[in-house]
């Protein structure tokens, strides 16, 4: 199991950076090799529908979210909520990263 950043999926699918592109694109095949199981908290979703629909056109954004997410698994905002506050609590990140934390805890 693995819970990647939304920037590894971003850099998978648009070519912001070429090299990016092509790391993002590497790790996450051979993490999908070996079967690993994705895990994505909640807003994982919207997060990634922004900043795709900023190079595509809506149905290709929805095409793209629909892909991805046939592919991971999306841990919901209530079991991870108590988890995230505490995580934020201790480590001051900003929101979105400690629900990637408490995804991580919760799967690990």
């Amino acid at each position: 199991m693995i819970v990647l950043d939304t920037s590894v999926f971003t850099d998978y699918l648009v070519i912001f950076d070429e090299n990016r592109h092509r790391k993002a694109k590497k790790f996450v095949d051979e993490v999908s090799e070996r079967d690993f199981v994705i895990y994505q908290p909640f807003l994982f979703e919207v997060e990634l529908a922004g900043i795709l629909r900023r190079k595509y056109t809506e149905k290709k954004t929805r095409e793209l979210l629909k892909d991805v997410k046939s592919k991971v698994v999306i841990v919901g905002e209530t079991t991870l909520r108590c988890i995230a506050i505490d995580v934020a609590i201790k480590t001051h990140c900003r929101a979105v990263d400690s629900y990637s934390i408490a995804t991580a805890k919760l799967t690990w």
